[in-house]
């Protein structure tokens, strides 16, 4: 795969993700806790076309799929009450649970974050893996933001995918 190509896919991902999060321009909402689903990649399958053909882009060379790695990260925008995760769980495209990454409620502080990280070794058996939040406040707060952050590597390329979490009911 040539750079120019990644290079393209790169900037048109990082634009991709500025502009489609649904919050832009709302006003701040308050709240006591919800669940958030945050989509997650653990695999990513690209088309590696040789030099000759790039132009046509028509000849696919073959197909490489990459393993990648996430950073989860959770931030409270409350500039004045903590809120708690009580639930981070990590699930395959089936459902199944593949990881629980709190045991226990853990305190977020005032504008502070934490994250999880899910490393290149696990190899899930498929694409659409995902983390279920779940965080509660003993006051009305600003609802955290919560990312995820893939990438992943391909020679001297790289590949970078940015998602935002979304509100769900359980």
């Amino acid at each position: 795969m040539t750079r120019s190509l990644l290079v393209g896919i790169y900037f048109y991902l990082i634009l991709l993700s500025a502009f489609s999060t649904e919050a832009f321009g709302k006003e701040p909402m308050l709240s006591k806790g919800q669940t958030l689903w945050v989509p997650l990649y653990s695999k990513f399958t690209t088309r590696v076309v040789s030099k000759k053909d790039f132009p046509s882009s028509k000849t696919v060379k073959h197909e490489v799929t990459l393993q990648l790695t996430t950073n989860l990260v959770i931030h409270n925008t409350d500039l004045k009450h903590p809120i708690k995760i009580v639930k981070a769980d990590y699930y395959n495209s089936d459902g199944k649970l593949l990881k629980r990454f709190v045991s226990e409620p853990l305190e977020i502080k005032p504008m502070a974050a934490t994250h999880f990280f899910i490393r290149i070794e696990d190899k899930s058996e498929d694409w659409g893996t995902k983390v279920l939040i779940r965080w509660q406040s003993d006051s009305m707060v600003n609802e955290p933001i919560v990312d995820s952050v893939t990438f992943g590597f391909l020679g001297n390329n790289s590949i970078l995918i940015k998602n935002q979490s979304k509100p769900i009911r359980e």
